[in-house]
């Protein structure tokens, strides 16, 4: 490996860094202060990314012939996804704060489905080219090979709000109660300070982040609907490999996750996913709370209630079975088609009975 190779796939690698670190640091201050696992966190790095691309291709194609016009237009994007991420707090986290984590991580989930079907009616299914950034259109040059200045300054990026989240958290008012509030929300509530509105904040905050990363790929690559599912995994990765609540142990975890992801690409692009995994499972054998977490109290484990195969009275099982024979009747009268449904309806119940078993006595809740 030469040292212009070694150092061009460094820079790729720091580059990408500062995308894991916006999604990371987003997620963990969500997490830190409502305590919800936000898996539809992809959704608002896809949102900044497609409302900020038709907005310099579609909207306002004047705005991208000047650096101040596009860095605006950037700013939208965080902006909007920052909104929405109001509503998601009122009208969705805000409910589910005192529910079960499995619900709340279901619930979330659904959301990165109906977000996803209502930017494919909103924003259409092609993909979309946006223009490079003005006076950010070049190349430096790094032996006979070029770096890209976009992802230059976006690698400077990353420390200068790794900085400014740190100066917000420590600094201000505004920041100290939010630590307090990952501490012991009830006791902030106690001495007289609403933790409503600060979670509003917060959820705010971490979903601009999200929308800010997918804006800022848009000199690179173009905005698409799979963009959610591709950064969320890795984002993942970052925060549980920095330690779940760290802004710092996000930062140094993006660090090492995106270098890694850029030398897996270069030279090993058919296991890029397994070193990442790979690099978070060693990371968490030596140190389970992650590089910056506080080791973790075990806590009482959640109640599950007690597996019944019938949940209902005497009378409801024989409507349910009525009910059940009699549409299977139906949907085999109903030719090739009314049996093919009926063996999927089947299929899916022995696969919800499968994992209601596999949830409910040993409490285990398996994505896999």
């Amino acid at each position: 490996m030469g040292f212009e190779t070694l150092a061009l796939q460094l820079l790729n690698g720091l580059s990408h860094a500062t995308t894991l670190f916006l999604m990371a640091s987003g997620l963990t201050l969500i997490f830190g202060v409502t305590r919800i696992v936000n898996f539809a966190h992809g959704s608002f790095f896809m949102l900044g990314a497609l409302w900020s691309a038709h907005a310099v291709t579609n909207w306002w194609p004047d705005m991208a012939d000047t650096a101040w016009g596009y860095g605006a237009v950037i700013l939208m994007g965080a902006c909007v996804a920052a909104l929405l991420g109001a509503v998601t707090e009122v009208t969705l986290l805000r409910r589910m704060r005192h529910a079960p984590q499995l619900y709340q991580l279901v619930a979330t989930f659904g959301l990165t489905l109906a977000l996803h079907d209502a930017m494919r009616w909103f924003f259409g299914p092609e993909e979309v080219f946006a223009p490079r950034f003005p006076g950010l259109k070049g190349a430096v040059q790094l032996g006979e090979s070029y770096f890209p200045t976009w992802q230059l300054f976006t690698l400077v990026l990353g420390p200068l709000v790794w900085l400014g989240l740190h100066l917000l958290l420590t600094r201000t008012l505004w920041g100290q109660r939010v630590k307090a509030a990952t501490q012991d929300r009830e006791m902030l509530a106690a001495l007289g300070v609403n933790p409503a509105p600060l979670m509003l904040g917060v959820v705010m905050l971490g979903c601009g982040l999200a929308g800010l990363a997918g804006a800022l790929q848009l000199p690179r690559e173009p905005a698409h609907l799979q963009m959610d599912v591709n950064v969320v995994v890795e984002t993942f990765v970052v925060v549980v490999t920095g330690g779940l609540g760290s802004i710092g142990g996000a930062f140094v975890a993006a660090l090492l996750i995106g270098v890694i992801h850029a030398l897996g690409l270069s030279f090993f692009p058919q296991a890029t996913l397994v070193l990442v995994f790979l690099t978070m499972a060693v990371v968490l054998v030596w140190r389970p709370q992650g590089l910056a977490g506080s080791a973790a109290h075990a806590e009482q484990r959640e109640s599950v209630p007690v597996f019944a195969l019938w949940p209902v009275a005497a009378w409801g099982r024989a409507l349910l079975v009525a009910v059940f024979v009699g549409l299977t009747l139906l949907a085999w009268g109903q030719g090739d088609y009314g049996r093919s449904l009926a063996e999927d309806v089947m299929v899916m119940m022995l696969f919800g009975l499968s994992l209601q078993w596999m949830m409910a006595l040993g409490g285990l809740v398996s994505f896999g």
